[in-house]
């Protein structure tokens, strides 16, 4: 299902030009904002790739930093289901103590899928956010107000696991921006 989205929705989201440029989310208005990312669990943010891709950068910026510590970046398949499955890039580790755009360099083609950027941090931090308007993941709340948008799961700090936990809660609010970038 979320291939077939992926493709038919395509049009409407844009392809990711293979340029200088960063891509993340889905259907982001123009307010950023900062969110605290907190250790020992893994956030997964959803991106949507309509066309066959390179991947070589996976980034975030960080705003307030964990002295000496890291985090892990990478890119999980989706389950078919709206879920992050199979681990399909481990990006391996930026650092966070400092406040500037980190990212790592990679090369992992990508076929039309639905796909989760992933940051697992060594310490607390805080990144730039920004205010994605598609509920993925549902609507929810006692007035219909709490637009659900990605997954959050308590995961020990170390390499990714090769397999997305399960259990992961549905988050709200401003999405943390990590991001992809693309070469052909």
């Amino acid at each position: 299902m979320a291939q077939r989205l992926s493709q038919a929705w395509a049009g409407v989201f844009g392809e990711h030009r293979p340029d200088s440029e960063y891509y993340g989310g889905l259907v982001a208005i123009d307010v950023t904002q900062t969110v605290a990312i907190s250790q020992d669990y893994l956030h997964a943010i959803p991106i949507m790739i309509g066309k066959e891709r390179t991947v070589d950068r996976i980034a975030i910026r960080v705003t307030v930093v964990a002295l000496t510590k890291s985090a892990y970046l990478g890119i999980y398949e989706d389950d078919g289901d709206l879920y992050p499955s199979s681990l399909a890039v481990d990006g391996a580790t930026v650092s966070i103590h400092a406040v500037d755009n980190v990212e790592v360099t990679i090369s992992k083609v990508l076929t039309p899928g639905f796909y989760w950027l992933v940051i697992l941090p060594e310490a607390d931090c805080t990144i730039k956010a920004h205010f994605y308007t598609l509920p993925l993941l549902g609507v929810g709340g006692a007035t219909f107000d709490t637009y659900y948008k990605w997954w959050k799961v308590s995961q020990a700090y170390g390499a990714l696991p090769s397999d997305f936990p399960g259990g992961a809660s549905k988050q709200s609010g401003f999405t943390p921006s990590v991001l992809a970038r693309f070469s052909a």
